[in-house]
């Protein structure tokens, strides 16, 4: 949606100081900058390593049934706000930086490798000034 629009970044990072300050506003506005500040992380699957109990133990297996379904949703939620930010940060950089970030696995993973490429450019620029 428009309100939430990031101009796209420049190919040789001449507007990065504004369009990194944009995204994380549009990111902190839709709940999402914790997923480029590495603040968040992935749901942990309670289940692993534990033997499935069986349904005769009826307390025991609605327990487990009930965190299979709550890690089951914090799991995709999860995914969806990685797509999410992964997504915005794609559709607002160039080509030839896409092709650098698209096999990054996590959204922060995407950050970090746009803010190495972008904050020794603009660290360069401003020695120049």
């Amino acid at each position: 949606d428009e309100f939430f629009k990031v101009p796209k970044l420049l190919a040789d990072g001449g507007n990065w100081v504004t369009y990194r300050n944009q995204l994380r506003w549009a990111l902190t506005a839709r709940g999402l900058l914790k997923h480029i500040d590495n603040v968040t992380s992935k749901p942990v699957d309670p289940n692993t390593g534990i033997s499935t109990p069986s349904p005769s133990d009826a307390t025991t297996y609605n327990t487990r049934l009930a965190m299979d379904i709550a890690y089951e949703a914090r799991a995709q939620k999860y995914e969806m706000a990685e797509a999410t930010v992964k997504q915005s940060i794609a559709s607002s950089v160039p080509d030839s930086i896409f092709n650098r970030i698209k096999t990054k696995k996590t959204a922060k993973d995407v950050w970090d490798a746009i803010t190495e490429i972008f904050e020794s450019c603009s660290t360069m620029v401003a020695i120049d000034l």
